[in-house]
Order: C-alpha cells, then sequence, then structure tokens
C-alpha cells in the first residue's frame, strides 16, 4: 500500500498529494485552485498543471507505472489524467471503486 501524503496549514486547510513510486514526481492540490500541480522533485520545477477539479479532493495518487494521476473527489467521484499530455483520460462519477480498481482498467 502506498503512502499518501496530507498536509495541514495553520488556517485549517488540508492539502493532499502524492510521491510517485519511483520518487522522481510529487503531485499536490493547488491552494485555493482545485487543480492539481506535478513538480520534479529532483530539480524542484513545476511540470504540469492539471484540469481544476471540483468538488474538493479527498485523494491524489500516482499510478503504480507513474504514467497516471488520479483524484478521488468528496462526492466519491474519480478523474485520472496522463501526466505528460495533461489530458484527462477517465472520469468515473459517484462511483465507490478505488483508484487502484480504476488504474486496472486503462
Amino acid at each position: 500500500m502506498k503512502k499518501v501524503i496530507s498536509f495541514s496549514g495553520s488556517a485549517g486547510g488540508r492539502l493532499v498529494g502524492d510521491i510517485s513510486g519511483d520518487n522522481k514526481l510529487m503531485a499536490a492540490e493547488k491552494i485555493f485552485s482545485n487543480s492539481i500541480t506535478v513538480w520534479d522533485i529532483a530539480t524542484k520545477k513545476e511540470l504540469k498543471t492539471l484540469a481544476r477539479v471540483k468538488p474538493k479532493l479527498s485523494e491524489v495518487i500516482f499510478s503504480s507505472c507513474t504514467k497516471y494521476l488520479g483524484v478521488v473527489c468528496e462526492d466519491s467521484s474519480i478523474i485520472i489524467w496522463e501526466i505528460e499530455s495533461g489530458d484527462e483520460v477517465k472520469r468515473l462519477k459517484g462511483k465507490k471503486k478505488s483508484l487502484e480498481e480504476a488504474f486496472k482498467k486503462l
């Protein structure tokens, strides 16, 4: 099981994110924008900002191959992007599936 990181701010907010299995990338929601930002850990450079997501995020996870990034929203919907292109590849509304199950079907 992967460890999912969660940050708490002094304003009572919460920021969810993940580090890729190869420890090369980090992804987290961008504060106040509901979008996801992907960084290269070694260079500390922002690589990609993915589309805005509503409602709020409850989970952000890289696929095991690090090709995809998925989020689970508070309404249980799932959105998956291909990281390199930034294209959304799957959206499951109101599903009670895990991101791991959704990644397997790509």
